[in-house]
């Protein structure tokens, strides 16, 4: 394909889009009617990646469903789903932003009504430093761990709300004892799953060699590692130093240790899986951490 032949290809593609897009939002108008208001935002979400969004935001609401015009194009690219199929979708969701809403009215009162539903989320220490000075975390070697208020809803979805330094003042909890109820919360609402990746692709046997540690949502699974006693419960089950491989925000693979283990070797691996099958938002590191069983202690090779 020659560079002209691409960029028309391109054009084209950007066209298709932006018609789709354009028929959503009339589709949206016309299905809400006096409903609520299209309010459209630029949303930064991990990794500093952007995304376009649209709202419906109804008089007196505080809050409102994010809806990321990216992955409505997907659904009409993946599945044939029409402009007025997704408006229909969207709309049909404000029954679960009604819920949040109630939800949302608890996070703005006390702290005793919030702790029960924190969370905790993996992220990539330089890419999400800028956020740091404004939000409790802690950091490990290149990572770091930010919290959040979490409102679980059916199957995988989620509502969240990241926790700020300003929530905390105004709800008098320092920044110790929150982590420490964070730590608790999340566990109990996102418990860790370990599973052998044969297994999860349903070839299950006794020559498991990889391991996944996620929750058991699948969603944010990756700091499922910080979590209390987390690296106890690893040594103890595999009875050996572990390599831990980050695969995304949602998920980290055990390798426990054998004499064919290359750490620059997974280094490349690890690189090389991020730059082809990781979404950028979903980015986590490029590092192998080694967990050794001699000392219990996590650290970065």
């Amino acid at each position: 394909m020659t560079r002209k032949t691409e960029a028309l290809t391109d054009t084209g593609a950007k066209y298709e889009k932006e018609a789709y897009l354009k028929q959503l939002e009339e589709e949206l108008r016309k299905q809400a009617g006096d409903g609520g208001k299209l309010v459209y935002r630029d949303v930064t979400k991990n990794n500093g990646v952007v995304r376009r969004s649209v709202s419906i935001v109804r008089d007196g609401a505080t809050v409102s469903p994010v809806i990321y015009l990216d992955t409505c194009y997907d659904a009409y690219l993946k599945c044939g789903q029409t402009a007025q199929e997704t408006a229909a979708q969207i709309l049909h969701d404000q029954a679960y932003a009604d819920y949040v809403q109630e939800k949302a009215e608890v996070f703005f009162g006390s702290y005793d009504g919030v702790k029960e539903q924190l969370s905790m989320k993996a992220v990539n220490l330089e890419r999400n430093r800028s956020l740091l000075p404004e939000v409790p975390h802690l950091i490990f070697e290149d990572l770091a761990v930010l919290y959040y208020y979490t409102v679980l809803g059916g199957q995988e979805r989620n509502g969240t709300v990241r926790i700020s330094r300003d929530d905390l003042e105004r709800w008098e909890v320092t920044e110790e004892d929150f982590i420490r109820d964070a730590e608790v919360s999340s566990r109990a609402m996102f418990p860790p799953v370990i599973r052998g990746v044969r297994e999860m692709l349903g070839f299950p046997g006794p020559e498991e060699e990889l391991f996944v540690l996620t929750n058991a949502r699948g969603v944010f699974g990756a700091a499922c590692l910080f979590y209390p006693g987390m690296a106890d419960e690893i040594l103890e089950r595999f009875g050996k130093s572990c390599y831990i491989l980050p695969s995304s925000i949602h998920e980290v693979l055990i390798l426990p240790e054998s004499p064919d283990c290359d750490p620059q070797a997974l280094r490349t691996i690890v690189r090389e899986i991020n730059r082809t099958e990781v979404l950028e938002e979903d980015f986590l590191s490029d590092s192998v951490y080694l967990l050794d069983i001699r000392s219990g202690a996590l650290r970065r090779l």
